[in-house]
């Protein structure tokens, strides 16, 4: 638990004094209606758009650049993909064979001419739904790798099932295909699927899969730059846990604070307290950090810790970091995306 949770922090920190403190932070633990368009922050005036994190939607600053994300439903990475309105078919078919001729130049097991094990048509999900089964381990022949490609007019979207074994094949197929049957696709191009009250959805970057919490929930998105400040990076992370850890983000921040953890680093705190997002209690940090070479960085993170087994209260960790300076902009620029996030559908 400590090493998912040190991963999923590393992927956001930019300098290396926020590396050391986060990363002791992290070592000290023990273990709504969407708009589909634009519309403005209350504070800062600016037009956002809203982003799905799983059972949550949250605004973000049109100004700042989606970096890419990962979303991850019942042990599988689910990602959508957009193309051009032209030629959307033959977009969908070159994706669908460039994807199988790179199995095929896979390392292929002993005995085998190449990785690919099967292709199968999937009938009734969609426009289209097709299915691979590969070795993605050639020394390991009794597991393999699942991708099911479907085609549901408007996006294209990868569910991706790895190391599951090849003798439970048909409960693999089986899991996957149930997700493919329930997503649903945003209701124009380059839209956003519409929240939809009293059902239990996991909301992603444009659709949505309408099935409730089963286990193994995950969600992270990055962000980049702003108006303000081009350098800023924000982190948005979800993930339910099955062990609530024991210590918070304050009592974490103030170990980093009095074992001096790490030498030469200049750590100032803004502020530390409780704070509700979204329904979810939390605790807040912002701090100002100095390198020898006279580098500054201020860091904003919000965390709830999470409830065992409750996809409606996961970990929750959005970090944003910003050069110095503006900071009361900067602050009103966080203030506002933490008061946007609220639950979807219910």
């Amino acid at each position: 638990m400590q090493a998912q949770n040190q991963n999923r922090d590393g992927k956001v920190l930019k300098s290396l004094w926020r590396v050391a403190v986060l990363a002791v932070i992290l070592l000290l633990s023990i273990a709504c209606n969407q708009n589909s368009g634009k519309k403005a922050m209350e504070n800062q005036k600016e037009q956002t758009i809203t982003f799905g994190v799983g059972r949550f939607v949250i605004d973000i600053p049109v100004s700042m650049q989606y970096r890419g994300g990962t979303y991850r439903m019942r042990d599988r990475s689910i990602e959508e993909v957009m193309w051009p309105d032209a030629d959307k078919d033959k977009e969908s078919e070159t994706l669908w064979n460039t994807h199988i001729e790179g199995i095929k130049k896979l390392k292929a097991p002993n005995g085998f001419e190449n990785a690919l094990i099967e292709i199968k048509d999937i009938e009734n999900i969609g426009k289209s739904c097709r299915a691979v089964l590969f070795f993605n381990e050639p020394l390991d022949t009794a597991y393999g790798t699942l991708h099911i490609f479907l085609d549901s007019g408007s996006t294209a979207v990868w569910i991706k099932a790895r190391d599951k074994k090849i003798a439970s094949k048909d409960f693999t197929y089986q899991k996957s295909t149930d997700l493919a049957k329930a997503y649903r696709p945003p209701s124009h191009r380059l839209g956003k699927a519409d929240v939809l009250t009293n059902r239990d959805s996991f909301y992603l970057e444009h659709g949505a899969v309408d099935l409730p919490f089963e286990y193994k929930e995950s969600v992270d998105l990055g962000f980049q730059g702003h108006a303000i400040d081009k350098h800023l990076e924000l982190s948005i992370e979800t993930e339910v846990v099955h062990e609530v850890e024991q210590s918070g983000l304050i009592e974490r921040f103030k170990a980093v604070i009095a074992t001096n953890y790490a030498p030469g680093l200049k750590i100032d705190k803004i502020k530390t307290g409780s704070r509700t997002v979204a329904g979810m209690e939390g605790e807040e940090i912002i701090y100002r950090g100095t390198e020898d070479d006279g580098e500054v960085e201020i860091s904003f993170v919000w965390e709830h810790p999470g409830v065992a087994k409750n996809a409606h209260l996961p970990n929750v960790i959005i970090d944003m970091a910003t050069t110095d300076g503006q900071f009361d902009e900067k602050l009103a620029v966080w203030d506002t995306i933490l008061d946007s996030m609220r639950p979807a559908g219910r």
